[in-house]
């Protein structure tokens, strides 16, 4: 359970802010609104495949925050995905550290750092 993992390793005072980059939101969303802080941001960067129902209750109860973005709005991804497709173009690179689930605090700590391009935090554990 993703959001008392969390709760847990804050001392349940939850967490400030969270990014959802993962597309999923339907899937992510009760861990995240189960493990905010009262002031948190939320902001949502993944593109859903489908719409999702959402309760608000648990941001309005913490007085959270919600924000929304896309950042790549000129179309540049056909291009980028064919490029990696034809394989001229190496995205792995990108990642530049890698965590298992357990781990997800240090992984915070380094990310706060700044000095990583992408984090990826495993929930099953590291590949082999």
């Amino acid at each position: 359970d993703a959001a008392a993992w969390l709760m847990e390793g804050t001392k349940g005072v939850g967490v400030d802010m969270v990014v959802d980059a993962s597309g999923a939101a339907s899937r992510v969303m009760p861990a995240i609104f189960g493990s905010i802080a009262v002031g948190a941001k939320v902001v949502c960067l993944g593109v859903n495949q489908e719409p999702f129902a959402m309760d608000t209750l648990p941001l309005m109860l913490r007085s959270a925050s919600m924000h929304g973005a896309i950042a790549h709005l000129g179309g540049g991804y056909p291009a980028i995905i064919a490029l990696h497709a034809a394989g001229r173009l190496d995205l792995t690179t990108m990642i530049t550290g890698r965590f298992a689930l357990d781990d997800g605090l240090e992984a915070m700590q380094r990310a706060a750092t700044g000095q990583d391009a992408k984090l990826m935090i495993h929930p099953q554990g590291l590949p082999a």
